[in-house]
């Protein structure tokens, strides 16, 4: 009897050590996510939640906000982001790894005035990822979105994306001149539609944004960023669009009034599809369309099948305009809207 006393005992002063050690946890760890509110506040964000639980005994510790309210009145975009509750789980040994689940609903809101855009998202799941640092930075981050509805004015009136997933990656010394970043999206189905229809089967573009990354999405974040040489190193696009098929490779950046320059190396099938669609679209006559088909045609290659030209041509963004080849497409527009006067 006293041989099995000693190891009921064992394991009896483990479970009450490892009871006191998460209940501790939980405390430091509500006390740490309080205090980063109050810096969060005090950077100037606005932070509403009705309240913050812990739970998750004893294999997890998960964090609950409920009616949660995020804004920064202050930014150029006096953004604000609203969800009825956000999840983040880790298991107690590894506090370093996070998993965030948020509800089925968000709105998001942005901009000024009468130029104000708000956006309510509604999911299937969403799930995010994330990797942080000793110092509480994020390293990696992972989101997958799936069954996502988003609703709004104008071509986002009911847009609808099958399946989203973004994988990003920061320096390991913290903020530093890189950012590397995966975006895939299947089953896009546009509201005000497209060129070439409705339905994007799917896209792709891995990607690594160079120079100091930009602290906010604001112009003068973003053009600190510009001054300072900063690019978007496009590694691979993709995109499946109807008829059309395509895969490039180039460099982004902004001009001095924030509009896309830049050259790819684009390798397209359908590009006839394409110039009809844009003929439709009024961006060809007929004249122009039928020219456009017969600059491209000489530069094309058939296929080994057969039965589809490929076409392979520089893509450029200069001066406002994205043109094809020689053959000029479609104008651009600043990332950012000038101030009303």
């Amino acid at each position: 009897m006293p041989r099995l006393l000693v190891p009921l005992g064992v394991l009896v002063l483990a479970v009450v050590g490892y009871t006191i050690y998460w209940h501790h946890l939980a405390d430091a760890t509500e006390t740490r996510i309080v205090a980063r509110i109050a810096d969060w506040r005090a950077a100037g964000l606005v932070i509403d939640h009705r309240g913050l639980t812990i739970g998750g005994f004893p294999y997890r510790l998960t964090v609950t906000l409920a009616d949660l309210d995020i804004a920064e009145k202050a930014h150029p975009l006096q953004w604000r982001w609203q969800t009825p509750s956000l999840s983040l789980t880790a298991q107690p040994w590894n506090l370093s790894h996070w998993i965030a689940v948020g509800d089925r609903a968000h709105r998001l809101a942005f901009g000024r005035g009468d130029r104000r855009t708000t956006i309510d998202a509604t999911g299937e799941s969403t799930r995010t990822s994330l990797v942080l640092d000793g110092a509480g930075r994020i390293l990696r981050a992972s989101v997958d979105l799936k069954g996502l509805e988003l609703r709004g004015a104008g071509t986002l009136a009911a847009t609808r994306i099958g399946r989203l997933q973004l994988h990003a990656r920061w320096p390991e010394n913290g903020p530093g001149s890189r950012l590397d970043a995966v975006i895939q999206i299947a089953a896009l189905v546009l509201a005000g539609g497209g060129v070439l229809g409705r339905d994007i089967t799917s896209a792709m573009v891995d990607a690594s944004l160079i120079g100091p990354v930009p602290a906010s999405w604001s112009p003068a974040d973003v053009g600190r960023w510009r001054d300072a040489g900063g690019t978007i190193e496009i590694h691979r696009g993709q995109m499946l669009w109807g008829p059309l098929e395509i895969d490039a490779d180039g460099t982004l950046a902004l001009d001095s009034e924030f509009r896309p320059i830049g050259a790819f190396a684009a390798r397209l099938h359908g590009f006839d599809a394409l110039i009809d669609a844009l003929a439709q679209a009024g961006l060809f006559d007929d004249d122009g369309a039928r020219v456009a088909k017969v600059a491209l045609g000489l530069l094309a290659e058939t296929t080994a099948g057969g039965d589809a030209r490929l076409l392979r041509v520089p893509v450029t963004a200069q001066d406002g305009m994205v043109s094809l080849g020689p053959i000029p497409i479609f104008g651009l527009v600043p990332l950012f809207a000038p101030e009303p006067g």
